[in-house]
């Protein structure tokens, strides 16, 4: 289990955290120099429970997802993120797992993320963030959009605040926010 805060930033304080967060931490060894590309599929019930569990402010949220790296097919993998509060846990299952479930896939995310980290701490910032509707009928995304003013710092980790990262925060005023990037696209795409 480990916490997970997030900050809405905007490009200012992305370019200040980006030159920083490389000044000081180790580049995640996937994150390259321009970062890396992260795809989801996120899932949910005909009722939309997960989203709604999440638009209500609910403490215990769980959300499903299809994710992949730098659109490597290799590396497609379901995950199940549970959230209570600040704490997230995430449980890893064979894509084929999604048969047993009363899911359906609901909003394709796709963002670019640069990640640092330092022992168990994890820092990453999320741009370039676009969202699509999936055609239930067709299996192909519509309604393709991009935020390019939507960037988000996670900071995560299992001990708690890093003190360089706390720094930071303080001196970019930064607020946290529970924003969920599926939480996020939905009511855009389905006119919650």
């Amino acid at each position: 289990m480990r916490t997970e805060t997030k900050y809405q930033i905007d490009r200012k304080a992305f370019e200040v955290l980006k030159s920083l967060l490389s000044s000081y931490f180790d580049k995640d060894p996937h994150s390259g120099e321009d970062g890396y590309l992260v795809s989801s599929l996120y899932y949910d019930s005909e009722d939309l429970k997960s989203y709604y569990e999440k638009a209500e402010g609910d403490t215990h949220k769980t959300k499903w997802r299809l994710r992949t790296y730098n659109q490597n097919s290799e590396s497609i993998r379901l995950e199940q993120k549970t959230k209570t509060g600040r704490f997230s846990t995430k449980a890893f299952f064979e894509e084929e797992h999604l048969r047993t479930l009363p899911l359906r896939p609901k909003l394709a995310v796709e963002y670019k993320r640069l990640a640092f980290q330092e022992g168990s701490h994890r820092f990453t910032l999320d741009f370039d963030i676009r969202f699509a509707r999936l055609n239930e009928r067709s299996g192909f995304l519509v309604y393709p959009t991009q935020t390019s003013d939507l960037m988000i710092l996670e900071v995560k980790s299992k001990e708690g605040t890093h003190p360089i990262i706390e720094k930071l925060i303080k001196q970019l005023d930064l607020k946290s926010t529970s924003l969920s990037k599926y939480g996020y696209g939905m009511p855009e795409h389905y006119g919650l």
